[in-house]
């Protein structure tokens, strides 16, 4: 037998067998490996398109999907951002629970490091104790009942003068 004929009978035998122990093994996998649920997306946009196609409340648009999936947990992509949805109370209660942790800390932005001086404040810190001893004097110094009554009520006032403008907004976009 030639070499071709070698090589016409292998590789139609190859490409049958590859997808058969792909799926073999792909089904052999721990519950554990497997992925979670999600709806089909967009190649650049991910799931966005559930999001701006529909005139409800992203959180409505969220428990819709996990409505539709049989599921109480999804992830979607927003954009190029993985994103896992919880849409049980009881799981969110565990989640935040379980993983505070992972969720109480924030992405390193290049922004954050210009204006923060290398993410080094109160807001961008990951979770450690440098973050808890800035937070302690964030609160001591400034948010103490000591400090907040000599700014008497212009604090209020300049309060109420920045969130009237938001108002009448967020009252037209949720209703």
């Amino acid at each position: 037998m030639d070499f071709n004929a070698v090589a016409a009978l292998s590789i139609p035998a190859l490409l049958f067998l590859f997808p058969l122990v792909f799926l073999g093994l792909r089904r052999s996998q721990p519950l554990s490996t497997r992925r979670v649920p999600s709806p089909p997306s967009l190649p650049i946009v991910g799931h966005l398109y559930h999001l701006l196609s529909s005139p409800s409340p992203p959180h409505h648009v969220f428990a819709h999907l996990a409505e539709e999936l049989k599921t109480d947990i999804l992830i979607l992509r927003l954009g190029q951002v993985p994103t896992v949805v919880v849409s049980s109370p009881h799981l969110a209660r565990e989640v935040l629970k379980t993983q505070d942790h992972v969720l109480a800390s924030r992405p390193a932005l290049l922004s954050a490091q210009y204006l923060s001086f290398g993410c080094s404040d109160v807001t961008f810190s990951p979770l450690g104790p440098y973050w808890r001893q800035v937070r302690r004097i964030c609160v001591s110094e400034l948010l103490s009942p000591a400090v907040l009554p000599p700014l008497g009520p212009s604090g209020g006032r300049k309060s109420t003068t920045c969130c009237v403008p938001l108002r009448p907004r967020q009252v037209r976009m949720w209703t």
